[in-house]
C-alpha cells in the first residue's frame, strides 16, 4: 500500500520501512517479529509544511487548499478532494466519497447520535466526546465513530448496516496508520488512542474473519501506545513532556476502562489471553473517589463498597473483565508458561502464579454475594454487570459458583428488565454479550441467535420463509392485538417472540430457509433440500456450548408445517414439536384439495411473502420488505434460475407422484419426537387436516391433539395457549413437567365445542366456548349417522326417504366465488342437542353433461361440498375463519377423475377414503355417465341446538367462506374441460349421503 498527501509540488521521500501484510499496514519498529516483510513502500515525508500538516490534523487552517489526497487501496480510490471548507469537514469529505457510504448529513446525524451515546456512556464521559465539535475532531476520530455508529444507529439511516460500516473500519484503519506515521507524536495523543479502541469495539463484534483478525493486531498496538503513554502508573509525573492535553488527562481514567472492556470483548470472543491486566490498573474509578485497586481487593474479600461508588455499572463491567481474566489464569495455570514472569516485564503473559489463581478463584463467591447483598434489590444499569456474570458462565460452565448465581437470581431479575429495549447507554455492551461466539453459517447465512440471560439453554428454532419482521404482515393489524408481553423489537409474525421466551430460559434461534433471506441458494419451498437444512440448523443448535442439547419447535403456519417434515428426519438435538395449525401433507391439505388446485392463496402468500424476500433480489429495503442482500443484489436471469415458483410449479404438476410433489412427500411414521398438534375448528381450508393427519399417523409414543377456536394468528399468543405450549416444551427440553406430559398425564384430545351463536372474529365472545376432554381420536362412542339427501333437497336420517327419492338435482359448471352454482339439501329442525366432532364423508352419485348446441364435450367434474349450519330463524351461523373472516361449519373437495380409492391403505378408514393422487389413478369421465364418489370433508366440530339446522350444499365451484382459499386457475379448471351441467341422481338403488360424527351424552 502507498499513500500520498499532496499540497502542490510532490513531497520529498522518506525511507521509513513499512511491512504490508493482508493483516494491515504497520511501522516495522513497532511489531518487529509479528510481520513478514514483503516490500518497502514509500509514505509522506516529514517536512510537510506546519500549515498542513495542522490542517489535516486539526482543521486550524480553513483558507488551505490540497489538490489531491489519494489512497492506493483495495477499493479506494479517493481524488480529488478539497479540504478546505467552513470549518473542518475533510472527515465528511473522505466519508462521503467512498463507495456506498452514508450522505454528509446522515454521517452527521449518526454522529451526533452516537455522540448522545457517548454522553451517557461513563466510560469516556470525561473524555468529553459529545460535546467536541466536529471541527476539532480529528478525521481517523471522526471515521471510528461513525464506524461504530454505523453499526448500531436508526436502521433508517441510509446504509448503516454491513459493508457500511466494513467500509469504515478499514478507511478509519488504514487513515489511522498513515496519520501516525505522517506525525509520530500523535501515537502519544490520547484521542487517536480513543480512535482505534471505537476501531476495536466494531471490529470485536464484527462476523467479517479479516476485520477481527486486523482488530487483534490493532488491540495490540493500543495496550502498546497507553504503556508508552505511562497512563497505567499514576506514580509518574511526566504527562506534560508526552504532549497529553489537559482535556486528555481528565479522562485517562476513562480511558483505561474503556480500552481494559475492549480487550475483554475481544478475548472472549477469539478464545484468546487478553493483552491487558486488571493488575496495571490503579486508577480513581469514574465518579468515585476510590481507586479501582480499592475496589478491586473490597470485591474480592467480600468488604461492603464505598457509599459514594455511584457509577455501579462502570464498577460491575470492570469486575467482569477482573473474573474473565481470572478465567485466563486458570488456562494458564492448567497449561503453564516454562518461565513465569510478572505481567510488567511481558505484554503477552499474563501473571499466572498458583496462589494468585488459586486466591481470586476462593473469592469468587464471595464477591457474588456482595452484588447480591449491594444491589439485587435496586436493579439498574448494574443489571448489566450481572447480565456479564450469566453471559460469562454460558462461555466457560466450569465456576460452579458463577452457575449458581445465575440460575438462582439473574432468571427472575434480569430477564424481565433486559428484554425490553435496553437503554442507549448500555446499547454496545448487550450487542457485544450477543455476538461474543461466532455464528455458524447455513448456505451462507450467518444465523441471528437471541443469547438470554440463563444457563445451558433448551433452544426453540425457527424455519423462516416469509419476509419482514412479522408485524406488517399481519392481516387488519393484529400485531396490535398481540399481548405486550409478546412484543419486543424481536418480535415475528407466527413466531414465538424472542422477548418472552428467553425470559423463560429458551434460546430462540432464527434461520432463513435456502434461497431467502440472506441465505444463498436456490428456493425451492418445503423441498427435501430446505428439510435437510433445517435438519442442519437444529443439530448446530443442540451442540452449541450455551445449549442444553435439547431443541424444540414452536410456530405458527409455515412454521409449523415445516416442523413435520423436519421431525420425520429425526436430527440429532431434537426432543419436542409444537406444529400450531400446521398442515403435514403439502399436496393434499394445502397445494390440491381434492386434486384440484388451490391456487388464490398460493399465490397471494408467494408473492406477498416469498418472492420479494427471495436472496439477492434488489431493492427490498427500500421498499420496506427486509433488509437487502448483503452480498448485493442478483440480476432477474439469476433470481429466476434461483427459483422453482410455487405457482408455476403447483399448476403445472397434478399428481403426487410427478416429481414436484414426490420431492416434497414423507413418512409421517418417520416422527419420533414428543410432538402438541394444535388444530383450529375454523381452519377448514388449509391447516385444519395436517394437525389431524399428523397427530394420527405419527410414530411418536408422546403425542396430544388440541383443538382451538379464533383466528389464525391471535390465539397463539393468548396466556392460556402459551402456558399450553410452554408446559409442554419445558416437560421434554427441561426435565420441568408438573402437568404430567411425559407420563401420560395429560388427555390425548382435548377440544373447543362450538356451541351456540356467539359471532365470529370475537375471542371474549368464543372464550364461552367449553372444553372438553377424549383418550383417543377419532373420539371412542362416536356413532357414523348417515344424513341422506333427497331429490326434495331435504336432508335426513330416513333411509325410506332416500330409497323412494327419484330424479335428478341439477347445477351449472363452472360455478366461482362471485357466481356460485350449488345445490342445497337442508334438514328439518333438530328436536334436541346434537353434538358432531370428528370426520365427515359424503356419498355422491355425479354425472356431466354438455350444455345444449356446446361445440365440445366436458370430461371431468369438479365437486365442492359445504357444510352450514341454520339458527331456529333460519339465519346461517358463522364461525371465525383463518383471517377473521365468516366461515361455514367444514368443506371439502374432490376432482372426479381422481375418484379411485384405496381401501386396502392402512390409512383408509369408512370415514376418511383414502387416495394416492397418481397420475396412473386417474379414471375416466364420460359425459352422461353416473360416477358414485366418496368427498372427504375435513374434521370438524359443531352443537346444533334444539330448533336448529343443518345445511349440505353441492357446487361446481367455491361458495361463500372459501375466502384466500379459491380453486379458480383458468388452466386447471378450463372450461374446455370442465363447463357444462353437472348433475345428482336419486332413485334406481343410489343413494346420497352425508355420514356425520355423532357424540352421544355418554361420550362426552
Amino acid at each position: 500500500m502507498a499513500a500520498t498527501l499532496y499540497s502542490g509540488r510532490k513531497p520529498r521521500q522518506s525511507h521509513t520501512a513499512i511491512r504490508r501484510t493482508d493483516m494491515g499496514v504497520w511501522p516495522a519498529e513497532r511489531h518487529p517479529s509479528r510481520w513478514d516483510v514483503e516490500e518497502a513502500n514509500q509514505v509522506p515525508s516529514s517536512d510537510l509544511t506546519e500549515r498542513f500538516r495542522s490542517a489535516l490534523l486539526y482543521g486550524e487552517d480553513d483558507d488551505l487548499v490540497a489538490t489531491a489526497l489519494t489512497f492506493d487501496l483495495e477499493d479506494y480510490a479517493l481524488q480529488d478532494l478539497p479540504i478546505s471548507q467552513t470549518g473542518y469537514t475533510y472527515p465528511m469529505i473522505l466519508l462521503s466519497s467512498l463507495p456506498k457510504l452514508p450522505s454528509d448529513y446522515d454521517l452527521s446525524t449518526i454522529s451526533h447520535s452516537y455522540a448522545q451515546i457517548f454522553e451517557e456512556h461513563a466510560f469516556v464521559k470525561e473524555l468529553g466526546v459529545g460535546t467536541l465539535p466536529v471541527s476539532a475532531r480529528p478525521p481517523h476520530l471522526q471515521l471510528a465513530i461513525a464506524c461504530v455508529a454505523a453499526a448500531i444507529s436508526d436502521p433508517s439511516v441510509d446504509g448503516t448496516e454491513g459493508s457500511v460500516a466494513g467500509d469504515l473500519f478499514h478507511a478509519g484503519l488504514k487513515l489511522w496508520i498513515v496519520i501516525l506515521e505522517v506525525d509520530n507524536c500523535e501515537a502519544r495523543n490520547a484521542k487517536a488512542i480513543l480512535a482505534a479502541l471505537l476501531l476495536s469495539t466494531y471490529g470485536t463484534l464484527s462476523p467479517d474473519l479479516l476485520i477481527r483478525m486486523k482488530t487483534s493486531a490493532l488491540i495490540c498496538n493500543i495496550v502498546t501506545m497507553c504503556r508508552r503513554l505511562r497512563l497505567t502508573d499514576p506514580a509518574l509525573s511526566a504527562y506534560t513532556t508526552l504532549n497529553i492535553t489537559e482535556r486528555d488527562l481528565a479522562g485517562k481514567s476513562s480511558l483505561l476502562c474503556y480500552m481494559l472492556l475492549v480487550d475483554t470483548m475481544h478475548a472472549l470472543q477469539t478464545n484468546d489471553i487478553p493483552k491487558y491486566s486488571v493488575d496495571e490498573l490503579a486508577f480513581t474509578m469514574p465518579q468515585s473517589g476510590h481507586s479501582f485497586r480499592t475496589t478491586y481487593i473490597s470485591i474480592l474479600h467480600g468488604c461492603d463498597l464505598p457509599d459514594d461508588l455511584s457509577a455501579t455499572e462502570d464498577a460491575l463491567l470492570l469486575l467482569t473483565a477482573l473474573l474473565a481474566h481470572s478465567l485466563y489464569l486458570q488456562k494458564s495455570f492448567e497449561a503453564p508458561f516454562a518461565v513465569q514472569t510478572p505481567r510488567h516485564c511481558s505484554p503477552y503473559r499474563p501473571l499466572c502464579l498458583e496462589t494468585e489463581f488459586t486466591d481470586r478463584q476462593a473469592t469468587i463467591n464471595a464477591a457474588l454475594n456482595v452484588w447480591e447483598a449491594r444491589f439485587i434489590k435496586t436493579m439498574s444499569q448494574d443489571v448489566l454487570a450481572l447480565y456479564h456474570f450469566t453471559r460469562l458462565q454460558l462461555l466457560v460452565p466450569q465456576i460452579s459458583d458463577l452457575s449458581s448465581f445465575a440460575e438462582q437470581q439473574l432468571a427472575g431479575e434480569i430477564a424481565p428488565t433486559f428484554h425490553d429495549i435496553p437503554p442507549e447507554a448500555v446499547k454496545l455492551a448487550w450487542s457485544v454479550l450477543a455476538n461474543v461466539e461466532d455464528s455458524p453459517t447455513i448456505h451462507g447465512k450467518k444465523l441471528a441467535i437471541w443469547l438470554p440471560v440463563v444457563l445451558y439453554l433448551s433452544a426453540l428454532v425457527v424455519w423462516r420463509a416469509d419476509s419482514g419482521d412479522g408485524k406488517n404482515e399481519a392481516p387488519g393489524g393484529s400485531f396490535s392485538e398481540v399481548p405486550d408481553e409478546h412484543k419486543s423489537p424481536h418480535s415475528a409474525w407466527e413466531t414465538p417472540d424472542p422477548g418472552f421466551w428467553t425470559r423463560n430460559g429458551y434460546a430462540i434461534v432464527r434461520a432463513d430457509e435456502i434461497g431467502l433471506g440472506q441465505s444463498p441458494g436456490v428456493l425451492d419451498t418445503m423441498s427435501r433440500d430446505t428439510s435437510l437444512a433445517f435438519a442442519g440448523v437444529i443439530e448446530w443448535a443442540a451442540d452449541q456450548p450455551w445449549s442444553s442439547g435439547k431443541v424444540g419447535l414452536l410456530g405458527i403456519s409455515y412454521y409449523a408445517g415445516s416442523q413435520w417434515r423436519v421431525a420425520a428426519r429425526r436430527p440429532r438435538g431434537l426432543c419436542a414439536i409444537v406444529p400450531w395449525e400446521g398442515m403435514s401433507d403439502y399436496y393434499r391439505d394445502r397445494c390440491r384439495h381434492g386434486g384440484i388446485l388451490s391456487n388464490t392463496f398460493i399465490d397471494f402468500w408467494w408473492n406477498r411473502q416469498v418472492l420479494k424476500n427471495q436472496y439477492g433480489r434488489p431493492g427490498r429495503a427500500a421498499k420496506g420488505w427486509c433488509p437487502d442482500t448483503i452480498e448485493g443484489s442478483l440480476d432477474d436471469d439469476t433470481l429466476n434460475k434461483n427459483c422453482h415458483d410455487q405457482t408455476v410449479e403447483n399448476a403445472q404438476s397434478r399428481f403426487l407422484d410427478d416429481d414436484y410433489y414426490a420431492t416434497r412427500d414423507y413418512n409421517m411414521a418417520d416422527i419420533e419426537v414428543p410432538l402438541l398438534s394444535v388444530g383450529n375448528w375454523g381452519g377448514i381450508l388449509l391447516h385444519l387436516r395436517g394437525n389431524v393427519e399428523g397427530f394420527v399417523n405419527a410414530g411418536s409414543t408422546v403425542k396430544y391433539l388440541r383443538f382451538i377456536t379464533g383466528r389464525h394468528d391471535l390465539p397463539f399468543y393468548t396466556p392460556e395457549c402459551v402456558e399450553l405450549q410452554k408446559s409442554f416444551l419445558d416437560a421434554f427440553l427441561k426435565g420441568d413437567d408438573p402437568k404430567g406430559w411425559s407420563r401420560n398425564e395429560q388427555p390425548l384430545i382435548e377440544y373447543r365445542v362450538r356451541v351456540g351463536d356467539v359471532g365470529f372474529n370475537d375471542a371474549a365472545a368464543e372464550a364461552v366456548y367449553p372444553t372438553r376432554t377424549a383418550p383417543d381420536w377419532p373420539l371412542p362412542k362416536t356413532q357414523y349417522t348417515k344424513y341422506y339427501l333427497t331429490s326434495s333437497h331435504k336432508l335426513t336420517t330416513s333411509h325410506d326417504d332416500a330409497i323412494t327419492s327419484q330424479g335428478t338435482a341439477s347445477f351449472e359448471a363452472l360455478g366461482d366465488l362471485k357466481h356460485p352454482q350449488l345445490l342445497s339439501f337442508t334438514s328439518k329442525p333438530f328436536d334436541s342437542e346434537v353434538e358432531f366432532t370428528g370426520h365427515v364423508v359424503a356419498h355422491l352419485n355425479a354425472s356431466v353433461t354438455a350444455h345444449e348446441g356446446a361445440v365440445g364435450t366436458p370430461s371431468d367434474i369438479d365437486l365442492f361440498v359445504t357444510l352450514r349450519h341454520l339458527d331456529s330463524s333460519g339465519m346461517e351461523i358463522h364461525y371465525t375463519g383463518t383471517v377473521g373472516d365468516p366461515v361455514p361449519v367444514t368443506k371439502g373437495w374432490l376432482r372426479c377423475s381422481l375418484r379411485a380409492v384405496d381401501t386396502s391403505h392402512p390409512r383408509h378408514k369408512p370415514w376418511l377414503p383414502y387416495r394416492t393422487y397418481r397420475s396412473s389413478d386417474q379414471l375416466p369421465v364420460k359425459p352422461g355417465e353416473v360416477y358414485g364418489v366418496d368427498v372427504e370433508l375435513w374434521p370438524t366440530n359443531v352443537v346444533v341446538l334444539p330448533g336448529e339446522k343443518l345445511v349440505f350444499e353441492v357446487s361446481s365451484g367455491d361458495t361463500q367462506g372459501a375466502g384466500l382459499f379459491e380453486h379458480n386457475h383458468p388452466v386447471d379448471r378450463s372450461t374446455e374441460k370442465y363447463a357444462g351441467v353437472n348433475h345428482v341422481h336419486f332413485g334406481n338403488g343410489r343413494e346420497n349421503w352425508v355420514m356425520m360424527p355423532v357424540i352421544p351424552t355418554s361420550g362426552k
